[in-house]
């Protein structure tokens, strides 16, 4: 019988040899289950291991076929300790018989290696004549498991799924605030200057306008028809009674016309004349007579001057 140190199997009783009238077997002690083992060929070389897993303590064996003389034995447990030995019954003549060591104990399991490959079995002896059994031992109790093998490689992803159906929209959410103004971009560069259009009809040495009445020929503010000078027809202010020429200015009172020399100061000039109709000369008023509206004439021949109602 063979056993195996983790190495190499080694001799530990040789099984062979003519038996004896065998007793009734005794129970047997506590055993892990065997595996089947036929009789076994001498080993084949084994093929390259796998990358092992850490090792456990080998299973318990299979059921013994018949044995013969043993071949080469399998790789067998450690042993366990032998059950009490029954009371020997009466044996009938046995050939030689390949008897079965103990078992050992049952090891946990250890991941497996990859199978080498396996070599011819040996030729089987021939077998004895069987004794009677024993009963069988109860079972030892099971080893502890060997720790498990690395995981296989994830199988590939199913197919997707058929899309499903477009929820319906949501509501609108509120407005967000109102980004800040960007900053102005920088001006364009001007156009071409235009040609120069025609000269108009007051040209040349003087200048006029077109006919007709308008009390804004010539605006002085912009085109606002406030300030400017004119010309218009039936005017008859005082001894008017028909076309006069018409200087402009808005109502304030304060305002009006001034006669001056260039770059005569503010509080200076000729002559001023408001829009409400006072006039102021700065020297002299040269006339021949004074009528007053409310009545009455100033007169003068050059000696006597003379108020008259």
């Amino acid at each position: 019988m063979y056993r195996w140190n983790g190495e190499a199997w080694e001799l530990v009783q040789n099984l062979n040899g003519s038996s004896g009238s065998s007793g009734s077997s005794g129970s047997s002690g506590s055993s892990g289950t065997s595996g089947s083992s036929g009789s076994s060929g001498s080993s084949g070389t084994s093929g390259s291991s796998g990358s092992s897993g850490i090792k456990g303590s080998k299973g318990s064996p299979g059921g013994s076929g018949t044995s013969g003389s043993s071949g080469s034995s399998g790789s067998s447990g450690t042993s366990g300790s032998s059950g009490s030995s029954g009371s020997s019954g009466t044996s009938g003549s046995s050939g030689s018989s390949g008897s079965s060591g103990s078992s050992g104990i049952k090891g946990s399991k250890g991941s497996p290696g990859g199978s080498g490959s396996s070599g011819s079995s040996g030729t089987s002896g021939s077998s004895g004549t069987s004794g009677e059994d024993g009963r069988d031992g109860a079972n030892g109790t099971s080893g502890s498991s060997g720790s498990s093998g690395s995981s296989g490689t994830s199988g590939s992803s199913g197919t997707s799924g058929a899309k499903g159906n477009t929820g319906s929209p949501g509501g609108s959410g509120t407005s967000g605030s109102s980004g800040s103004s960007g900053t102005s971009g920088s001006s364009g560069s001007s156009g071409i200057k235009g040609q120069k259009g025609a000269e108009g009809p007051n040209g040349g040495v003087y200048h006029y306008v077109n006919s007709g009445n308008e009390p804004a020929k010539y605006r002085l503010w912009g085109s606002s028809s406030t300030y400017a000078i004119g010309m218009v027809s039936n005017q008859t202010y005082g001894y008017l009674n028909d076309y006069a020429t018409i200087f402009q200015m808005n109502n304030e009172t304060d305002r009006g016309w001034k006669w001056q020399y260039e770059g005569q100061a503010a509080g200076a000039g000729a002559m001023s004349l408001t829009t409400d109709g006072k006039l102021y000369v700065d020297s002299l008023v040269n006339t021949g007579s004074i009528i007053l509206r409310s009545g009455g004439q100033i007169t003068s021949d050059g000696t006597t001057m003379r108020f008259q109602m």
